[in-house]
């Protein structure tokens, strides 16, 4: 471990000698907070995306953490301006259609946002 990873986990050590490697142009990840997925993604040098199927904001303290998380490393850290991950697009998920799918959603959603050609997740409407 260098000075500069001092701070950080094994697996956020991992993740930030992956990306300097060189070999990295995109990423995403599941958050899971109060029984619910959702994700973020980043794609080559866009700015983050947030993708939830029931529309919840991120972590109000999201982009400081990505900002820490991703310090030193170029365009994977948020820019000192920016205030906030805007959202992506993703289908919206109710009691009426995609109940207990944000899981397969989100995944779903970072999929789709890496340009992988799959068909985008759809809430569809459940018949009892």
């Amino acid at each position: 471990m260098n000075k500069v990873d001092a701070p950080y986990s094994a697996e956020i050590i991992a993740m930030r000698k992956r990306i300097r490697s060189g070999g990295v142009d995109s990423l995403g990840f599941i958050s899971w907070t109060a029984d619910h997925y959702s994700a973020i993604c980043k794609i080559f040098i866009a700015d983050f995306e947030h993708g939830d199927s029931l529309q919840r904001s991120p972590a109000e303290d999201i982009v400081d953490i990505l900002r820490w998380a991703f310090s030193g490393l170029g365009h994977f850290a948020p820019p000192p301006e920016q205030k906030s991950i805007k959202a992506g697009p993703i289908d919206l998920q109710s009691i009426y259609a995609g109940m207990g799918s944000c899981g397969i959603a989100a995944t779903n959603f970072i999929e789709t946002q890496m340009g992988l050609r799959i068909p985008c997740w759809q809430a569809m409407v459940r018949v009892t």
